[in-house]
């Protein structure tokens, strides 16, 4: 903005402005604002922060004291026209070109600019926005501390269970075969879906018969493919799957399924 521009806009006694002092350097930002009482918003005209202090935070600090202040004053809507540069900085400090505030409570009142992006912010009657910061800091310290007083072994890391597996042939295990779920509470399986076989079946059978599922019917042929069984962790086959439903190895459609098609 023009240096006329902005002594133009400080001046008005319609405007108001709030600035930040820093010690041994003055004035080093400040936002300079329109308020409308009766319409419930302030128009922010401008905001800056002095070159040399910017990313130090001192935006947000200043644009938190505005918020409070403005709740003491009983507005609750911050309006601006951001340019293209300030449309980050404002979308950081909670506005949104999604204007959450009637239309018609503006309109009329505010300059529009051109090629500047119409953002807003509603502000919460009951919230103190220069504290917001440190609460919430607090509730993240709280929320770690009663997760290691309830899961004190939330943290500790435990080896792979592939041979667990192994010791049981492959076949399913229980939460306290599990190194690490010793203590699980809730050991008891869910009845075994009486359907599961014939589910099974079905989805078996229509992805055999369908004309895109032929690559997948029958195990590859490790000669044709020498290197496949090599990158190949876990090679699964319809004709494979079709065995094991009736040898009833699978006890859940969708662990069974998730492994082949995830």
């Amino acid at each position: 903005m023009p240096k006329e521009y902005i002594t133009r806009l400080v001046f008005d006694d319609r405007h108001r402005s709030m600035v930040l002092l820093k010690k041994g350097k003055g004035v080093i930002g400040g936002i300079c604002f329109r308020p409308f009482p009766n319409q419930g918003f302030i128009e922010i005209v401008f905001c800056a922060i002095t070159a040399n202090e910017q990313v130090k935070g001192y935006g947000t600090h200043l644009m938190n004291h505005l918020k409070d202040y403005q709740v003491q004053c009983g507005n609750y809507h911050l309006l601006t026209f951001a340019d293209e540069f300030a449309i980050g900085y404002f979308s950081k400090q909670g506005f949104s070109a999604n204007v959450e505030m009637p239309k018609k409570l503006y309109h009329g009142y505010i300059k529009e600019y051109e090629g500047a992006t119409l953002m807003g912010c509603q502000l919460h009657p009951q919230m103190r926005y220069t504290e917001f910061s440190s609460y919430m800091k607090f509730v993240r310290d709280v929320h770690q501390t009663m997760g290691e007083a309830k899961y004190p072994n939330k943290t500790r890391k435990y080896g792979g269970i592939e041979h667990v597996f192994r010791q049981r042939g492959g076949h399913g295990l229980r939460f306290k075969d599990i190194p690490g779920l010793e203590n699980y509470s809730d050991d008891e399986r869910a009845e075994k879906d009486v359907e599961l076989d014939s589910k099974m079946k079905l989805i078996l059978k229509k992805l055999t018969s369908d004309k895109w599922g032929w690559p997948f019917v029958v195990p590859v042929d490790g000669e044709m493919v020498p290197e496949y069984y090599d990158y190949i962790e876990y090679p699964i086959d319809l004709r494979t799957m079709s065995e094991r439903v009736k040898s009833k190895y699978y006890n859940h459609v969708r662990e069974t399924f998730l492994l082949v098609f995830g």
